[in-house]
């Protein structure tokens, strides 16, 4: 699974290093693991953390490369960065965080669970033209069967074996996920799936957009790649895919939680099911299914106002 890959991928970087300390940043998700789900002392305490593996992970602020900087300056003991390839960021943030783990001889972890053969064939360091030292996947790579894996640098891989870390598991090498996965590698290789994706996740974006301001709600659709992300009531700019809604941070939610439950009722007494603030599409969705789908939203949006919350 991913989770397990982001925890090997963890100790890859521990033994390499000789380093404890793993940077994530604040809101993003890395998985069910205990390292990978620290927040805060008190919130970790409530999910069951140690508090031994709450000090082996700093939470930084999103995109926020002068945090990064100062954490690895004031930290001797950081193993790795590790971050989400699926975050809207701006490009330039995610550049300059491959150019400051390099200056502090930190390595840099790309978890591409979600964004991987999805951002490009490449995933987010394919469409931005950045190398991580490691990247994980999962999902897409396994075909939609369970499955993950690391890779990245061969000196870092390398840890795992005979005298190093080792990997036991009733499910590694599973033959049926490997061969679903090296067909669903072939057709995304084949058949432009990642193209078709993104485009009707701009047919989608856009739909959403007419209604909101149609409708003259605050807010609008965006996103990169085939994911879309709704923002209701907080200002974003549409035009720049890699905008988030003013003042709302990476993990955080654009749309508050009673406009977002209420709305997910409503768009499922209209027949769709899907999350009202993050949709993720396939190249396998119609121009029809994206149209039903932009009706059905303007239907639960509409029911909504009726109930006075937007």
């Amino acid at each position: 699974s991913g989770t397990e890959a982001l925890m090997m991928a963890f100790k890859m970087a521990r033994v390499f290093s000789g380093k404890e300390k793993i940077v994530k940043f604040a809101g993003a998700f890395h998985g069910w693991s205990d390292p990978a789900y620290v927040t805060d002392p008190e919130t970790d305490r409530q999910y069951g953390i140690p508090s031994g593996t709450s000090d082996s992970m700093i939470n930084a602020p999103p995109h926020d490369l002068d945090a990064i900087d100062e954490i690895l300056t004031g930290n001797d003991d950081v193993a790795a960065v590790v971050f989400q390839g699926n975050d809207i960021a701006p490009p330039e943030f995610i550049r300059g965080l491959r150019e400051l783990t390099t200056t502090h001889g930190v390595l840099l972890i790309f978890d591409e669970v979600v964004s991987g053969f999805r951002w490009s064939n490449a995933g987010c360091q394919g469409r931005y033209g950045i190398t991580p030292d490691l990247s994980t996947f999962a999902k897409i790579l396994a075909g939609g069967l369970p499955g993950g894996c690391v890779g990245g640098r061969a000196d870092v891989v390398d840890t795992v074996g005979e005298g190093g870390i080792r990997h036991p598991g009733t499910f590694n090498a599973n033959p049926l996920s490997a061969a679903a996965g090296s067909t669903a590698l072939g057709i995304v290789e084949r058949d432009g799936i990642v193209e078709t994706a993104e485009k009707q996740a701009v047919r989608l974006k856009d739909g959403i957009n007419q209604v909101l301001q149609s409708m003259e709600i605050p807010g609008g659709a965006y996103g990169v790649s085939s994911i879309v992300m709704v923002s209701l009531g907080t200002p974003v700019d549409t035009d720049d895919p890699h905008a988030v809604p003013v003042g709302v941070e990476q993990g955080g939610r654009p749309v508050a939680n009673e406009v977002l439950d209420q709305l997910q009722l409503a768009i499922i007494n209209e027949g769709l099911w899907t999350h009202p603030a993050s949709m993720i599409l396939s190249s396998t969705h119609s121009d029809h299914d994206i149209d039903e789908t932009v009706n059905k939203y303007e239907a639960g949006l509409q029911a909504v106002r009726s109930s006075g919350l937007i």
